[in-house]
């Protein structure tokens, strides 16, 4: 298993969500400058799992489904924006 970093990971894959799950409660402040998507603790019972990968599937989809659309406007359009 290749390791790599918390920045490492975000640089590469800008939208990856990390999970992590472990029994040493030490690694919760590292995980929040991480923004870690989720941080479990063992042990995990398997109802909570799949919870939190729903979740994130949830997510995952909700982001990639964003557009950003910016409108051309020219001075035409602007006579029909109400004036504030």
């Amino acid at each position: 298993m290749v390791f790599m970093s918390g920045n490492t990971l975000r640089e590469r894959y800008p939208n990856i969500l990390i999970f992590i799950v472990t029994s040493f409660m030490e690694y919760l402040d590292d995980a929040m400058r991480f923004h870690v998507f989720r941080y479990l603790s063992k042990p995990i019972d398997r109802q909570r799992l799949f919870r939190n990968l729903d979740d994130a599937l949830a997510q995952y989809h909700a982001s990639s489904k964003r557009l950003l659309l910016k409108p051309k406007m020219d001075s035409t359009h602007l006579c029909h924006l109400p004036l504030l």
